[in-house]
């Protein structure tokens, strides 16, 4: 088991990426380091990262703010909790190992966890001389299937769904709103586009309110993850033109045939467009065309389950040292 440092962990992205796509039951995406290393550069830059490699799996942990009471190691994303700490099916064995010999005084949160009881028992198992262990509350994402194309997702949603989505696509079509799609962005191009977006962003209800994507740091955030999926041909962006100006716009990652929404915002002066609707069909259609297979969602709320017919769940264990 090979301990390594930053430097090194970005060196193997593309192995422990490859690791992530072969482990099931994790969020796919976001254990990926297109969104850890973002996540850890905007939200937490000064949290020690402690990574443990053997062959295809790893343990991935960051440690939180020292404590007189404890010391917290937990997943990268500590925030939203998608991301796993633990990637491959060896992975329950080298935590317990790496408890014993460093983390026996560690008070651990380990989001983004299979929800497989055998997996989740070889966790408790191995930690079990140094820490005992405690299920915490889930974490849910909606998630559309896209089997039968277009076709397929509006014949598996409601009547008054597909009404609704006829009467807001014919209302921006009338008003003349276009769409761009974008799917690849060289380098030199990005920090131009991605600010073109946060001025769309800065005109949103959320904008107005010092609340949306444009404040730190989650610009911060989707622009480190703009510099890994834009130049290597996983980003996707919609944006709406009205007039020559850029109204809207939504923007995701396509991996493995499975898209994951990342932000959607439009100009708060044409709400009544019900362009974030619009947005999104545009978006489901052009993924139709790719033959993608799934749509994630994000975070489990109650206006994405419309859209959305699958709950995919992973589990987050608490390890507190004996």
């Amino acid at each position: 088991m090979q301990q390594l440092d930053s430097s090194e962990f970005q060196q193997q992205a593309q192995t422990y990426n490859r690791a992530v796509a072969a482990f099931a039951g994790i969020d796919p995406y976001c254990s990926r380091t297109d969104w850890i290393l973002s996540f850890h550069a905007s939200f937490t830059p000064l949290a020690p990262l402690h990574i443990w490699h053997e062959q295809e799996s790893f343990v991935v942990l960051a440690q939180g703010r020292p404590s007189a009471e404890k010391t917290l190691f937990s997943s990268m994303d500590s925030m939203w909790g998608f991301a796993t700490a633990l990637v491959g099916g060896q992975s329950p064995r080298m935590l317990g190992s790496i408890c014993r010999e460093s983390l026996r005084q560690v008070h651990l949160i380990l989001y983004g966890l299979p929800n497989d009881r055998g997996f989740l028992d070889a966790v408790a198992r191995e930690t079990a001389t140094t820490h005992q262990a405690f299920l915490l509350n889930p974490v849910s994402r909606c998630v559309a299937s896209l089997q039968g194309g277009m076709d397929g997702f509006l014949s598996r949603r409601s009547s008054k769904f597909r009404v609704n989505m006829r009467r807001a696509a014919k209302l921006v079509a009338d008003a003349g709103v276009k769409f761009r799609c974008i799917d690849r962005l060289p380098a030199d191009t990005l920090t131009g586009f991605y600010t073109e977006l946060l001025a769309i962003e800065s005109r949103s209800w959320k904008g107005h309110s010092g609340e949306g994507a444009d404040q730190p740091p989650m610009r911060d955030f989707y622009r480190h993850m703009f510099k890994r999926i834009g130049p290597a041909g996983l980003l996707r962006v919609i944006v709406a033109e009205l007039d020559g100006q850029q109204i809207g716009y939504l923007h995701g990652a396509c991996v493995h045939g499975r898209f994951r929404g990342l932000q959607f915002s439009f100009d708060d002066r044409y709400r009544a467009l019900s362009l974030g609707n619009v947005l999104q069909l545009n978006m489901l259609e052009w993924l139709c065309r790719e033959q993608a297979e799934l749509y994630d969602l994000g975070m489990a709320v109650p206006y994405k389950k419309k859209w959305a017919e699958l709950e995919h769940r992973t589990q987050t264990m608490y390890l507190r040292p004996w």
